[in-house]
């Protein structure tokens, strides 16, 4: 199952090609993404980079810039596009 999601599948198509629970496969991806998580916690300590490259310096916060209204501004005033 991890090897259809680390190629790329969607959840569904992992569901059709092994036939297991989709709550299974999505439990499955929670814990391996709580591992990796540890992973890198314990593993990437104290580097000592001398150059960083940034691949995606464009995001959201709350929801798109687009689709911010007067309510979801009043209730979170950082929502929308975000430049990094």
């Amino acid at each position: 199952m991890i090897g259809c999601l680390i190629e790329g599948c969607s959840i569904r198509s992992t569901v059709r090609m092994t036939g297991v629970a989709k709550k299974t496969v999505m439990r499955l991806l929670v814990e391996v993404g709580d591992v990796c998580a540890d992973y890198q916690d314990y593993v990437f300590r104290d580097l000592r980079c001398r150059r960083l490259q940034l691949d995606e310096t464009w995001s959201w916060i709350y929801c798109k810039q687009k689709n911010r209204t007067e309510e979801i501004a009043r209730e979170h005033p950082d929502a929308g596009d975000i430049w990094l």
